[in-house]
């Protein structure tokens, strides 16, 4: 079952992150420093601009912008996906999250995804439903319904 979507962060927080971005390398003291800043920031903001997650018949991938970080599981390393709602401080971004690493672009939507290792990641969707059942549909899985 093939799956292939692209969620991109809203033109109005790239916009907030570059003029915040160019506000800061205006303020002095140090403006080299603060130019170079202003430019690793302009860099981020750009490869963090949109997130596409794909699923073929074999592989789970997902990457960031035009492909800078990028990321590849077996499905056969997949034991189940589940919908997950992110709390507001969990944020955006690519981090550790206590349960597992969390690789978002923008919102609270998530799916869950365990692995056979034991180990969790999590993707931020606005699909979160039908990528969970694509998922779980690719592994003949049936439907994972969490209790908060």
């Amino acid at each position: 079952m093939a799956y292939y979507h692209i969620q991109k962060l809203p033109e109005k927080w790239l916009y907030t992150a570059s003029a915040a971005s160019f506000l800061l390398g205006l303020t002095p003291p140090g403006i080299l420093a603060k130019v170079a800043m202003m430019g690793l920031l302009g860099g981020i903001t750009a490869s963090m601009k949109s997130m596409t997650i794909a699923i073929d018949e074999n592989n789970l991938q997902f990457w960031f912008g035009d492909g800078l970080f990028k990321k590849k599981y077996s499905l056969d390393d997949i034991v189940c996906a589940s919908q997950y709602r992110l709390r507001p401080i969990q944020g955006w971004g690519i981090h550790w999250i206590g349960t597992g690493w969390l690789y978002n672009v923008y919102g609270l939507d998530a799916v869950e995804i365990t692995m056979k290792s034991g180990k969790r990641i999590y993707l931020g969707t606005d699909t979160s439903e039908e990528l969970a059942r694509t998922i779980n549909d690719s592994l003949g899985v049936a439907e994972i319904v969490k209790e908060d």
